[in-house]
């Protein structure tokens, strides 16, 4: 999907399909952002529509996953008290295959929003070639 191919109802679609949440990050994470380390948080509505994109650019390599989970706690208790959903994403440069800290990165923030009570729609690897999900939290997939 490009801003070109936009459905006219975009704006109104939850962002629960998986499709729909990896064409929204492919959106809002330029490649610049993906090639210069990146994180998007997606603000959803309690119906699971996209409401607000927050894209942090430049994140350093090192930066623990941790710090950046808790970071982004403040936001997401806001997010909590209006019983709305978010999806992340992960913009690096590199392989589109998976890797170990990919996989930790997922897990902090699967950690971090179930601790604020907020749905994790989906979690999203960018890199200059693709927008790879990564798998459900076992008590989505089961």
């Amino acid at each position: 999907m490009s801003y070109r191919d936009l459905p006219l109802d975009m704006s109104q679609m939850p962002l629960s399909d998986p499709k729909t949440a990896a064409d929204v990050v492919d959106l809002i994470l330029d490649p610049g952002s993906r090639d210069a380390g990146s994180f998007a948080l997606m603000i959803c509505s309690a119906d699971d529509i996209g409401v607000k994109p927050v894209v942090i650019d430049a994140i350093p390599e090192d930066l623990p996953h941790q710090e950046l989970a808790a970071t982004l706690r403040s936001v997401l208790d806001l997010v909590a008290a209006t019983e709305g959903s978010v999806v992340v994403a992960r913009g690096r440069p590199g392989t589109f295959l998976l890797t170990d800290e990919d996989r930790a990165w997922h897990e902090s923030m699967i950690a971090v929003c179930r601790a604020a009570g907020v749905r994790l729609l989906g979690a999203y690897v960018a890199t200059s070639s693709t927008v790879r999900a990564l798998p459900a939290p076992l008590d989505k997939a089961s």
